[in-house]
C-alpha cells in the first residue's frame, strides 16, 4: 500500500466518521428534549461518543494536511 492510497483511505474514514458522529448528534435531540432522566442522560452519553468521533476525524484530516518534510539523500 502506497502513502498516497493509505492517505485517501485514511480521508475517507475521516469523512465517514464526521458524518456519522454529526448524523448520531443530529438524532439524539428529540431525547435530550424530553423529560425522562433515563432518556436526557442516554441521549448525553451519544452526544459526548459523536463530539469524540467529530474531534477524531478533524485531527486526522488536519494531520493528513501536513506533508513530512522530504528526506535529504
Amino acid at each position: 500500500m502506497t502513502e498516497d492510497s493509505f492517505r485517501s483511505l485514511v480521508r475517507g474514514f475521516a469523512v465517514v466518521s464526521f458524518l456519522i458522529g454529526g448524523l448520531g448528534c443530529i438524532l439524539c435531540v428529540p431525547y435530550a428534549c424530553s423529560t425522562s432522566a433515563y432518556w436526557i442522560s442516554t441521549a448525553g452519553l451519544y452526544f459526548v461518543a459523536g463530539g469524540i468521533m467529530i474531534t477524531g476525524s478533524l485531527i486526522a484530516l488536519s494531520v493528513l494536511g501536513t506533508k513530512a518534510p522530504e528526506k535529504s539523500a
